[in-house]
């Protein structure tokens, strides 16, 4: 009985902190206007800055969300309505009211049930995801969710890793499993499991759908209003980042290396390190020290090879300019080396003299740093 009633207690006190937790007042991704959104985001509001999108959440069981703005020409929408705190997880929202001034008009009186949201609390703030009343099933949405913010953060490294296609004009753009479906076809992708998609144009304008083909999770993009989707599979980069991790911690290949002067320029030293096994190359490192009048640096591009061709290059450009320190780098994943199919990957990024020039990464620079490793390894 002792053990029920600290049970009782702990539950309430639990439900009493997250209602602590949520109630006051927010900056919202979104207003609450309708039942079609998957997802809210509530994040601190600012004592300076009170602008844009807010709501109070109320200790009285009540909500306001409402758009404000610097500039008095705008459209200024306010809601409100209830909500209920349902067992310290899941929030209920009752929209009552919806008003409109400024640049346009058309109140409403809604009084609209929509529906459970999922609360979880994460660095800072609280997202609010939509629910059927299942916590599993709602954690399992949110691992999916943050797959695909996380997606979306790493594509924005990259240059040319997407593959497009261009939509139908009959197909239907508000059905992302069609959408999805006809990018698995075009991609030759028969076998596969959409586990998560999601239309939602405050997402950067992008629909992301998560689908699951064998082990590996790849990512369809849709930007709004556009006539092309985008497939992101990272498999083969997932592979050439284990391939170069294995070859550098490979003790077995062998070392050799020469120094030379650069074109006669004394104050230029090129280097070349391969790693072999047998004559069979596997790593190359072409290194380039040079100095000027405000300071010096080096240039280094590295080559990994499997099988005689060339994987991935790894281009490195640390500079020392008026007593600073820089250093840039890019990654090149090789998709197809006979066809120039190369992913980039922009990994610390400078502008400038400190910056890589495209002759540093070039595609008849590398070519020839592959001709060259191969004529110093036989």
């Amino acid at each position: 009985m002792k053990n029920f009633f600290t049970l009782i207690v702990s539950l309430v006190l639990f439900q009493a902190l997250q209602a602590q937790t949520i109630q006051g007042k927010w900056m919202i991704s979104t207003l609450i206007t309708g039942s079609g959104t998957e997802e809210y985001i509530l994040s601190a509001a600012s004592d300076k800055w009170n602008y844009g999108n807010t709501i109070s959440i109320n200790p009285d069981g009540t909500f306001v969300s409402a758009y404000s703005a610097f500039c008095g020409n705008d459209c200024f929408t306010t809601t409100t309505g209830k909500y209920e705190l349902i067992n310290g997880t899941h929030i209920r929202f009752f929209l009552e009211k919806i008003s409109r001034h400024g640049e346009c008009a058309g109140n409403s009186e809604p009084n609209k049930d929509l529906g459970l949201y999922y609360v979880h609390n994460e660095k800072g703030m609280v997202r609010l995801i939509k629910s059927v009343g299942n916590i599993q099933q709602d954690k399992m949405k949110l691992h999916f969710m943050s797959l695909c913010d996380s997606s979306y953060a790493e594509i924005k490294k990259y240059e040319n890793v997407l593959s497009s296609d261009i939509l139908p004009d009959n197909m239907d753009r508000n059905s992302m499993n069609d959408i999805i479906a006809f990018c698995m076809s075009k991609n030759k992708i028969g076998n596969y499991e959409i586990l998560y998609s999601r239309l939602n144009p405050e997402n950067h304008g992008i629909n992301i759908g998560l689908v699951k083909i064998d082990t590996q999770y790849c990512f369809v993009y849709y930007p709004v209003g556009s006539q092309q989707v985008c497939l992101y599979n990272d498999g083969f980069i997932q592979k050439i980042d284990k391939a170069v991790v294995e070859i550098n911690q490979d003790r077995q290949l062998k070392y050799t290396g020469i120094d030379k002067p650069a074109n006669g320029n004394a104050h230029t030293k090129n280097s070349v390190q391969l790693y072999l096994e047998g004559k069979q190359i596997h790593k190359a490192v072409y290194k380039e020290d040079y100095g000027t009048a405000s300071g010096g640096g080096s240039l280094t591009t590295t080559v990994y090879f499997q099988h005689d061709e060339p994987i991935y290059f790894e281009v490195e450009r640390f500079t020392v300019y008026t007593q600073s320190k820089f250093i840039s780098k890019m990654g090149f994943y090789v998709k197809d080396w006979q066809s120039n199919k190369i992913v980039v990957k922009q990994m610390e990024k400078h502008d400038g003299i400190i910056g890589i020039n495209f002759s540093d990464r070039s595609i008849e620079k590398f070519r020839h740093l592959v001709e060259v490793s191969k004529n110093v390894a036989e």
